[in-house]
């Protein structure tokens, strides 16, 4: 017959026992004895998490180096096997809200369109269809893009978005002399921590001149081809709008204080357009011309700096290269300039100086020179 523990034995069960409870107890989570369960950490919140260094930043160039480890990856190397074969059947509109486009000047029907998190897309009909350019391009954050007028196998393109809900850093410029098969980074732009562009133009006047606005930094100018650039307008505002003139002059639009003309881009040499143009109550200015009419220029003025608010303030044109402006019109409607610091958009026809077009919540157009407004249908 077997005995009974004696109390010392019952006394030592018990007391594993409640020790197994407790670290038990221990190692729960907290939130089990929470009311409310933690909200989920957004996106960016956490890819900051998860990246980000000990100051909180993501260093310079650090989305190169995780880009080169990933090449190096087999299954970078190999035929795709197994779950790399899966094939994406939809939906395909997810490419993210577009920034700018490039028709390509040796194939009209071939353009490129770039994302601010999405990455660059292309279609080869026309727009009939697209396909994402590089799914694993060193970064995807694309803003801005423009090709050399002398060299059409030359496309550059800026990364990083500023403002709004999709604000993601970027890796500086990109540049391709392949026709835009392929691009790789400009190392200047990653040495001076061009991590968020505005806009990027190339000089219509000098085959190795393009300009580029970094935000909180200015208007930087390269003249060799992206191998250097220099600082040549400093600010902390976002210059939001580049142009460029046949003869060599540059002209932008910078937040709430104007817009800027130089007739040589150097440094120094830019002052603040006044006659005619408004002095106060804008934010964002879009500006536009065209090499085929550049004494045209038309500046569409703004204001509004939420989601909730935002008015179109008109148009003006300039029919001498910006010495003097007018108020042509106003593209106004209910609701239709909603957000403008966000999503403006403005252009002139390259052929015709009548066909205006602008965008924010609705896109308007005019046949008339701006002095005329109809609202374009099935938008988004």
């Amino acid at each position: 017959m077997l005995k009974k523990p004696s109390i010392k034995v019952f006394i030592a069960l018990a007391s594993l026992a409640l020790l197994a409870v407790t670290i038990q107890f221990y190692f729960i989570p907290t939130y089990y004895f929470q009311t409310e369960q933690p909200k989920n950490i957004g996106y960016y919140e956490q890819y900051m998490a998860m990246k980000a260094d000990e100051d909180g930043k993501i260093p310079t160039g650090r989305h190169a180096k995780w880009y080169a480890a990933d090449q190096a990856k087999p299954a970078y190397k190999k035929n795709q096997t197994g779950i790399r074969r899966l094939q994406f059947i939809g939906p395909d509109n997810i490419g993210g809200r577009t920034r700018d486009l490039v028709i390509d000047a040796s194939n009209t029907n071939r353009l490129l369109a770039t994302s601010v998190s999405g990455g660059l897309w292309e279609s080869t009909d026309a727009g009939k269809s697209w396909e994402p350019h590089n799914d694993f391009s060193v970064n995807l954050n694309i803003t801005c893009i423009d090709q050399s007028p002398f060299n059409h196998k030359v496309f550059y393109y800026g990364t990083g978005e500023v403002i709004g809900s999709s604000d993601a850093p970027g890796e500086g410029i990109f540049k391709s002399t392949d026709g835009g098969v392929t691009f790789s980074q400009i190392q200047a732009s990653l040495d001076l921590e061009f991590s968020k562009i505005w806009d990027l133009k190339h000089s219509i006047s000098a085959d190795s001149v393009f300009y580029v606005s970094v935000n909180t930094k200015g208007l930087y100018r390269s003249t060799n081809h992206g191998k250097s650039f220099q600082l040549v307008f400093p600010t902390t505002q976002h210059i939001h709008d580049i142009e460029v003139f046949p003869n060599g002059s540059v002209m932008f639009a910078r937040q709430s204080r104007g817009v800027f003309f130089s007739e040589t881009g150097d440094s120094n040499s830019f002052t603040q357009l006044t006659n005619g143009l408004p002095s106060k109550g804008f934010y964002r200015i879009e500006i536009s011309t065209s090499p085929k009419f550049p004494k045209v220029v038309f500046a569409h003025y703004t204001n509004g700096v939420n989601s909730t608010s935002g008015t179109s303030e008109g148009v003006y044109k300039s029919s001498n290269a910006g010495k003097t402006w007018k108020l042509v019109g106003n593209p106004t409607g209910n609701g239709s300039f909603l957000q403008p610091y966000y999503t403006l958009g403005f252009e002139m026809s390259p052929h015709d100086t009548n066909f205006l077009v602008a965008g924010c919540t609705y896109p308007f157009y005019s046949t008339d020179g701006g002095k005329n407004w109809r609202r374009g249908r099935n938008s988004h």
